[in-house]
């Protein structure tokens, strides 16, 4: 680990689940910070922000500023900037979603009867049917499906899931059948972001999550180098390939660097 000067995290099921911070990660994340490594905290949550999620980390007494948050949230207005130019965009998420494709001077599609270019579809808690109907209407008269990520579910803090972004957009699937281009893990522009706000190089870095089909897979698409943790994983496909796995960060860290977690061992 010592050769790495980037270490990525993803946050649910590796730092912390829901409302708890998980065994290891305080302890490991001050040694990175004591020996001036570059931490990101590599998320999907496609519902809070940035700033958000550095609040939340600060409340478990981990050191975190919001530079050091990349988040499908605050990428999307750049992606689709970047892939489209500025856009008509008829969006199914968070308030901070929808910032980010104001920020960028997109302009919002409001309802079935405005033009659409994208649909862009981040985790809603205020889902509903008629969100579902506007969507597939603009995607079968020809607008382009965006996801921020396409995870199913993730874990809370009884150790139980619940659902995702993947979830509301697998229905919009079933009911049109288009491909969703995705911003955040495992597609490699989020990894690529990230790479550059800190000034990294691939083989310089290493990303740490839960999720094999997101974290792994994604990492290694990019060129970095992989830690799998178990404890919240579930099925691990056959085709999915880490360089190395632990239960949690707690093992990591203890297997790394020993107890009282050493400098000199970094």
């Amino acid at each position: 680990m010592r050769q790495f000067k980037g270490f990525f995290f993803d946050l649910d099921g590796t730092i912390y689940a829901g409302t708890k911070l998980l065994d290891g990660a305080m302890e490991l994340l001050d040694t990175l910070q004591r020996a001036e490594k570059s931490i990101a905290f590599m998320t999907n949550n496609s519902t809070l922000n940035a700033a958000t999620i550095a609040r939340k980390l600060q409340s478990f007494g981990i050191h975190a500023d919001q530079d050091q948050i990349i988040c499908p949230t605050d990428l999307a207005g750049s992606y689709l900037t970047e892939k489209y130019g500025r856009s008509r965009v008829y969006t199914i998420g968070s308030e901070h979603l929808t910032r980010s494709v104001l920020v960028e001077n997109h302009s919002l599609s409001e309802g079935v009867d405005d033009p659409c270019d994208i649909v862009l579809v981040g985790r809603d808690l205020d889902f509903t049917y008629q969100k579902l109907e506007d969507a597939v209407l603009h995607l079968q008269r020809g607008a382009k499906l965006v996801a921020t990520n396409l995870d199913f579910h993730h874990p809370i803090d009884t150790g139980e899931y619940v659902p995702e972004t993947g979830a509301i957009v697998a229905a919009i699937q079933k009911t049109v059948h288009t491909d969703a281009e995705v911003i955040g893990k495992p597609a490699s522009f989020i990894f690529h972001k990230g790479l550059e706000r800190f000034g990294l190089l691939p083989h310089q870095t290493v990303i740490i999550g839960d999720n094999p089909m997101t974290d792994i897979r994604g990492g290694r698409k990019a060129g970095l180098s992989t830690i799998l943790l178990r404890d919240h994983a579930r099925e691990i496909p056959e085709d999915i390939v880490f360089d190395q796995k632990y239960q949690n960060l707690l093992e990591l860290g203890q297997d790394l660097y020993g107890i009282g977690v050493k400098e000199d061992r970094l």
